[in-house]
């Protein structure tokens, strides 16, 4: 049995990568948008940087489909207060992660409680 402190060898010289690596490598993983969902995830865990803690705590994202970012608000008046801020929200998010990575917020009335 091979000692576990080193790693597999197939025979052949290749060098080792991790998933990362080999997503970020791979053009057709790009297409199928696997390098995406980690900065996905981000935006939902960096919300309050994003938009602000006061917005934060009246909006919060609800999901992320083709580049549009549906997001929950809590009340009428704050659904107005994002449409008018929508085009800063989405600077915002292009300045954290230099690109692009949501196109379109939409909002949907849902309340939801604190914490």
């Amino acid at each position: 049995m091979p000692p576990r402190d080193k790693p597999f060898k197939s025979g052949r010289n290749e060098k080792l990568m991790s998933l990362a690596q080999l997503i970020q490598e791979s053009p057709r993983l790009k297409r199928l948008g696997l390098m995406d969902e980690r900065e996905q995830l981000q935006i939902y865990t960096r919300w309050p940087e994003i938009v602000g803690e006061p917005v934060a705590r009246n909006a919060r994202p609800l999901r992320f489909h083709r580049g549009a970012l549906t997001v929950s608000v809590r009340s009428p008046a704050w659904m107005q207060e994002l449409t008018l801020l929508k085009p800063r929200i989405l600077e915002n998010i292009r300045e954290k992660f230099g690109r692009d990575l949501v196109t379109d917020l939409r909002f949907t009335l849902q309340e939801f409680r604190q914490g």
